[in-house]
């Protein structure tokens, strides 16, 4: 029987950070069903103590940008062990993936060369505007420099990217964040933030609660998209290996087309759905609600043999 075991870290468990919070709980109801033993160890010795299977994944639960040292050790540990205890094993989020995905400047070495669209990196004086960004944690505060200024050193900064979109006279940063299986794509979801702001940095607690404009910025942004956005998917599951993933993707407003900014470790997207919850009727993506991403994400892994390496 194959068997799909999530482990958690001395610091924040099976949350990850935030990057965890129903598909371990829905995965367990769903997955056993479909002839996989789900399971959730924490410690060394829990791993030590696991029976072998047929086939078996394991999926390390962690916030790859801000993980500490203390943990990225414990999580070497841990990985170093399931490989002794397994013979046949496929391990999902090793650290040397983090670590590239934590690093900003790694991870667009491995956009670029897997022929993902992704901004591109200015350095010394700038050429045009530029958006600068923290090198390697995410949610950290950003700036936006014209051209002819010094570029700050030490910065992760790249061509600014004009997401500016307009609703009912107003204008709005718009970012992309789809959710995948390993290449996958399984959703796409719509966060946006005001211009007047002044900020382009966009997270699902800038996304304002309003079905109207949430709909209408997936009309415009997502379904004509859909084909290139499932391409890139494809592509960044190729670069980053199996895994559960989000992948945050900047719709230009000037016809220059889609560029992957980021990427992370994601079980479930949990912040959104907390942002919009109450809205459920009202907004046009029904994954985000009532754990419908949680079980397409686990008949995602059911249906596919490959995730087993079958």
């Amino acid at each position: 029987m194959a068997q799909l075991i999530f482990i958690g870290t001395d610091a924040d468990g099976f949350t990850g950070g935030g990057k965890q919070e129903r598909f371990i709980q829905v995965a367990a109801q769903i997955l056993p069903r479909m002839g996989v033993e789900v399971r959730t160890v924490r410690t060394v010795d829990e791993i030590a103590a696991l029976k072998t299977g047929d086939r078996t994944v394991a999926a390390l639960v962690y916030s790859e940008g801000n993980a500490t040292a203390e943990t990225y050790l414990e999580l070497e540990d841990k990985a170093e062990i399931c490989h002794e205890v397994f013979s046949d094993l496929r391990l999902l989020h090793h650290p040397d993936i983090g670590q590239i995905i934590k690093n900003k400047a790694a991870s667009a070495d491995l956009f670029e060369k897997h022929k993902v669209p992704t901004p591109r990196r200015m350095e010394g004086s700038a050429s045009s505007a530029t958006f600068s960004n923290s090198a390697d944690s995410s949610g950290a505060a950003v700036s936006v420099f014209e051209i002819g200024d010094e570029l700050p050193e030490g910065r992760f900064n790249t061509e600014f990217v004009d997401t500016r979109h307009e609703f009912r006279g107003a204008s709005y940063y718009v970012s992309l964040r789809a959710v995948t299986v390993g290449g996958k794509c399984l959703a796409t979801y719509v966060r946006c933030r005001p211009v007047e702001e002044g900020n382009p940095s966009v997270h699902a607690k800038n996304t304002p609660r309003q079905p109207g404009l949430i709909n209408y910025l997936m009309a415009k942004t997502v379904l004509p998209n859909q084909e290139e956005i499932t391409e890139v998917c494809a592509r960044l599951g190729t670069a980053f290996g199996p895994g559960f993933y989000a992948h945050d993707i900047l719709p230009s407003c000037d016809g220059k087309g889609l560029f992957v900014c980021e990427t992370g470790f994601k079980f479930d997207e949990s912040s959104l759905r907390r942002r919009l919850r109450g809205l459920e009727d009202r907004v046009a993506m029904p994954e985000l609600f009532n754990d419908m991403e949680s079980i397409k994400r686990a008949y995602a892994i059911a249906a596919d043999p490959d995730f087993f390496g079958v």
